[in-house]
């Protein structure tokens, strides 16, 4: 796992150097090319977190603060899974919606599990295990997110 990379944020000033304004901030998810039109509205284009990317868009009310541009937030839900037909499932919450990939770790060994893309909500995810996997009792898995820092987690098989 590296480290955060830097924050990045978009800012607006007028031309003779005044009203000086961060419209949005965003590390694993920064925002870009700023553009503003005669009304004042600003818009930028963000990395989704299911992947992909968005527009955004402020109406040119100066906000209370500059928007924060979250990173992905996934969370696995079960500690343990049960081995059925050479798979276990696995669940992922994330408000947001998520892509990244799964790294499965035995002992020295580090195998590519799969790659997932979801919206928002819980989802589940099947993996599909060697016979070395299958035999032990703990799987260490991280999660390379796309849009956010990266998880562990170890799981119990049964």
């Amino acid at each position: 796992m590296g480290s955060a990379p830097d924050p990045v944020a978009l800012n607006s000033v007028r031309g003779d150097g005044g009203d000086r304004r961060v419209h949005a901030r965003g590390s694993y998810r920064p925002p870009r090319d700023l553009a503003v039109n005669q009304t004042g509205a600003v818009a930028w284009w963000q990395r989704r977190c299911a992947g992909g990317s968005e527009i955004v868009i402020e109406d040119g009310v100066a906000p209370a603060g500059p928007s924060a541009i979250p990173s992905c937030r996934v969370k696995l839900l079960n500690r343990s899974a049960r081995v059925r037909a050479r798979r276990i499932t696995l669940k992922l919450r994330c408000p947001s919606g998520c892509s990244g990939s799964v790294i499965g770790r035995t002992g020295k060994r580090t195998r590519y599990l799969r790659s997932f893309s979801f919206e928002r909500g819980t989802h589940r995810l099947r993996l599909r295990l060697t016979p070395r996997e299958r035999r032990g009792k703990r799987l260490r898995l991280s999660f390379e997110i796309a849009a956010g820092p990266s998880r562990t987690a170890v799981i119990r098989l049964r």
